[in-house]
């Protein structure tokens, strides 16, 4: 009886290990992914002022590259969804993306104790929005690439 029990335990264990090989997911197709992500990015990158860390104080040169960076990604990210999405869940998608840049603002502006003022506070919020962003349109080209139009 040991036996038998031991052979079946056997034979579900190395029955599971050959399920558990199988490839979900094409790893191809999510470096593709990834790399038109950081491509976009990139594109954004370039169009904007580029700062210059050569004092310690946050000025409005490099504030303003940061904003044109994280418009820039927020523009991508709204033609991306326009161009799947139905034009309701566009709306909400797009509503939605406008709350989470004001709630990540506040957030760090209140962690930090400094809204709109400040070299840390206002950096912060800046470098932490845009990465926001690049996930968000990595998201986004992520989900064009799973469920594709017809």
């Amino acid at each position: 009886m040991r036996y038998l029990l031991l052979i079946i335990t056997t034979m579900f264990v190395f029955s599971s290990n050959v399920e558990a090989k199988r490839e979900w997911v094409d790893e191809d197709w999510v470096d593709e992914v990834k790399l038109q992500a950081e491509a976009l990015s990139k594109e954004c990158h370039a169009k904007t002022v580029e700062p210059v860390w050569d004092s310690f104080f946050y000025n409005d040169e490099i504030k303003k590259g940061y904003k044109k960076y994280n418009a820039c990604q927020k523009e991508i990210i709204i033609a991306k969804i326009k161009e799947k999405s139905t034009p309701e869940n566009a709306e909400k998608m797009i509503k939605a993306l406008d709350l989470m840049e004001q709630s990540m603002l506040e957030f760090y502006g209140v962690m930090y104790n400094q809204v709109n003022t400040g070299f840390y506070g206002q950096a912060v919020n800046d470098m932490e929005l845009g990465r926001r962003f690049e996930e968000v349109l990595y998201d986004v080209l992520h989900y064009q690439r799973y469920y594709p139009t017809d």
